[in-house]
């Protein structure tokens, strides 16, 4: 699905969608900033509200809400890009089909709204805590790498078919074909499951440290001589349940097996190997800050991002005079980079630590940003290489910047419950609806004032927003490595087999998928 999202958006909402919408509707930036603000505060309305419903109800019903919502806008979205295309042929402007636009982006705001959330959230059930970063990398990766697909065929396509020229008709057929992605994309949200996310072994950091003394059990454990109640193999969903035969006494009589008793070594051992597991998770006292200060960190960068990163492709198109061809290279090269970057993100979180990695690369990201507006500015316009040299920034400041996302999200989903975990992913619809209007506002600022002028209002903010991250410094857990821990508990077998010995006569009963902690497998991970 999220292949899916990231071919869909590198066709109709990035280079392509961006100048569509512009030149379709008297060449405004104020209006192209007026559509995604309206997606962003339908997107506030409903999320909140459906984070709420999937911690209480069900996380996959509430997702399933938002693939019906994405069915109905997409449809409305290709008539109203149908429609707008029309009347630009005839040199005028249609003001039903800005409206149908509008409505649509308040439609996939519901969608996004709805579903992001408990999307998010059920990954996060669905993976260890401690080692989410490679998961969210490979998420990220799916979303990116595709990206590059889009780039790849509107460049084919303005070369072959268009000139080379930013044409209203070439523009509504490429993005014709991306909004026709929607409809499988919102297929795919009808096959997510609850039953296959973890169990405690994807709780909090903060829920598991409360729980080191605590031993959980779902009705099938033992007592010793002196009544300490021992977890069992079955509760820990690591083996199957024992059924040994009963015992017959030669005259024809059938006796239950005597019940040996586990000796108490077994539940001092037992309760020493949780608390060993339990302790690879620390807690720091800030630690219950750390959800606020990832989310403020976000509001703020999604503020200043809002204001200038949906006006790049219109920047190289209108400042720097690009053709399609060549803007669309800038975003084929994007993607690789950002993919290769993320790469690099999730193996320099594991040696310096997540938010010593999120401060060095967002720094490097800010600085190339910088010498973008610097070039801009200050260089002659008559300098060789100075677009391209300002293109190589670009892609190098965006990959910094978003690289960081799978250790940012890892980092949220540690220190989060799992019964709170859709609501927290809910925030982020405060920073995209801030986003969206930032973005208003930048258009306007970008009519009047230039492009310049919001970069550097962007650079200001996001420095501020990636401060906020130092307030996380010593206070993170490192990160583990899943793999690793299971062959932990395949060294430690010997461990169960004394236990194993004490099983007789207990009854077959099965165990909630919900209690069983397993290896994390991508396929079974609760999104399909």
């Amino acid at each position: 699905m999220a292949g899916l999202e990231g071919f869909s958006d590198s066709l109709a909402g990035g280079t392509v969608g961006v100048a569509f919408i512009y030149a379709s509707f008297g060449s405004s930036n104020a209006k192209v900033g007026l559509a995604e603000a309206l997606q962003g505060i339908s997107s506030l309305v409903t999320a909140f509200p459906a984070g709420w419903v999937s911690d209480r109800w069900s996380r996959s019903g509430v997702i399933k809400i938002g693939g019906v919502t994405s069915l109905i806008a997409g449809p409305l979205f290709g008539y109203a890009i149908l429609e707008a295309s029309y009347a630009a042929q005839n040199d005028t402007v249609s003001h039903r089909a800005y409206i149908m636009v509008c409505i649509s982006f308040v439609l996939f705001g519901f969608g996004s709204g709805i579903a992001n959330g408990p999307a998010q959230a059920l990954l996060a059930d669905s993976i260890p805590t401690g080692s989410r970063s490679k998961y969210y990398n490979i998420l990220f990766q799916a979303y990116v790498i595709p990206g590059i697909i889009g780039p790849l065929i509107g460049i084919i396509y303005f070369l072959t078919y268009a000139g080379d020229d930013w044409d209203i008709i070439s523009l509504r057929d490429l993005m014709l074909v991306g909004i026709s992605l929607q409809v499988p994309i919102a297929v795919c949200m009808f096959g997510f499951r609850d039953d296959l996310s973890l169990g405690r072994a994807s709780e909090a950091v903060t829920e598991r440290t409360s729980e080191i003394s605590t031993t959980k059990s779902t009705g099938l454990s033992m007592s010793n001589a002196d009544g300490i109640v021992v977890e069992t193999p079955l509760d820990r969903g690591l083996v199957e349940p024992l059924q040994k035969p009963l015992i017959d006494d030669g005259v024809g009589n059938v006796l239950p097996p005597l019940q040996p008793e586990i000796p108490e070594i077994q539940a001092v051992d037992e309760k020493k190997r949780e608390e060993e597991e339990d302790g690879k998770f620390a807690m720091h006292p800030r630690a219950k800050y750390v959800p606020y200060i990832v989310f403020f960190s976000g509001l703020i960068v999604a503020l200043a991002s809002g204001m200038t990163i949906k006006y790049f492709p219109l920047y190289f198109k209108n400042t720097l005079g690009m053709t399609p061809a060549a803007v669309q290279c800038i975003y084929v090269a994007v993607p690789l980079v950002m993919g290769m970057a993320s790469c690099i993100a999730t193996c320099l979180g594991k040696r310096i630590g997540r938010v010593q990695a999120i401060l060095l690369l967002r720094s490097m990201g800010l600085v190339c940003f910088s010498g973008m507006v610097v070039l801009d500015t200050k260089a002659e316009a008559d300098v060789w290489g100075r677009e391209w040299i300002i293109v190589i920034l670009y892609v190098i400041r965006t990959a910094l910047m978003n690289c960081t996302y799978p250790l940012e999200e890892s980092i949220l989903m540690d220190y989060v419950s799992k019964n709170s975990r859709a609501r927290w992913k809910s925030l982020e619809s405060i920073g995209q609806a801030g986003w969206c209007g930032s973005a208003f506002l930048g258009g306007i600022l970008a009519d009047s004032y230039g492009y310049t002028f919001t970069f550097v209002i962007t650079i200001a903010a996001q420095a501020a927003g990636t401060l906020v991250y130092a307030g996380m410094l010593g206070v993170v857990i490192g990160e583990v490595d899943d793999e690793e821990e299971q062959e932990e508990k395949v060294r430690e077998g010997s461990l169960y087999k004394a236990a194993e010995s004490g099983y007789s006569a207990l009854p077959n009963r099965g165990v909630q998928s919900d209690e069983i902690e397993k290896p994390v497998d991508v396929a079974s991970s609760g999104v399909v």
